[in-house]
């Protein structure tokens, strides 16, 4: 088939599709998949409903979601996903990258891929990652992030940088806010960093890691730094 559009007044469940076209479906309930289906759409694909749950996913184009609730993906290819989401986000592209260009959620998030890229974000709640190689995000609002990943970038245009829970990257990490009240404070105990790089320019930087602390840049208006030994890069 090419391009469908389907619009229901109630639920919506999508069986096998295989589209090499575009995917519109509008449901006044929620939007899900049957048991072992996969969803193929060579096109974009345009989601609105209160819940949407799809388990097999794989579509070329922009995945849109306009979720009055929670919305919970998982791709078995690259995805690139955009739209609103009103309630929690669990994303999961296993041996695969998630990017984004402009998306909002007002709860909290998960992220489960080899890469992450997240350059358009608007997240009020926690956001949690579980990466295999790297993860970059541009937050307009405070952030908290917690989780895993080999090398992470994390911007929040606006207020603060936190680690709701411990976060462990094994290369770079680097963290920047700005904004008014724009500080960074990573507290956790299970913090560990390979290098971090740290920029407040309105705030403080409160940083405790396990064990000891590479810094590679350095600015703020106060610091407090608590890790086994603290080493800045190329003064050794």
């Amino acid at each position: 088939l090419s391009t469908v559009n389907i619009a229901s007044a109630s639920a919506v469940v999508l069986d096998v599709v295989e589209l090499v076209g575009n995917l519109a479906v509008i449901a006044d309930n929620a939007i899900s998949q049957r048991l072992n289906t996969l969803v193929s759409v060579d096109g974009f694909v345009n989601l609105t409903a209160e819940d949407i749950v799809l388990t097999q996913l794989a579509a070329t184009g922009v995945v849109t979601v306009a979720a009055i609730d929670d919305v919970s993906l998982t791709s078995t290819i690259d995805l690139l996903l955009n739209g609103s989401v009103g309630g929690d986000l669990l994303v999961s592209a296993e041996g695969s990258a998630i990017s984004s260009t402009a998306l909002s959620t007002s709860g909290s998030s998960i992220y489960a891929a080899d890469s992450l890229s997240l350059m358009g974000l608007s997240a009020a709640g926690d956001i949690q990652l579980a990466i295999a190689d790297g993860a970059t995000l541009v937050n307009d609002q405070a952030t908290a992030v917690k989780g895993n990943a080999t090398t992470l970038s994390v911007t929040a245009n606006t207020g603060t940088v936190t680690d709701s829970s411990d976060l462990v990257v094994q290369g770079s990490a680097s963290f920047a806010a700005s904004g008014v009240g724009g500080g960074i404070v990573l507290n956790n105990t299970g913090n560990a960093f390979g290098t971090v790089s740290l920029v407040s320019t309105t705030g403080a930087v409160l940083l405790v890691e396990a064990d000891d602390t590479m810094i590679g840049n350095l600015a703020a208006n106060s610091v407090n730094i608590t890790s086994g030994n603290i080493h800045a890069v190329g003064c050794e």
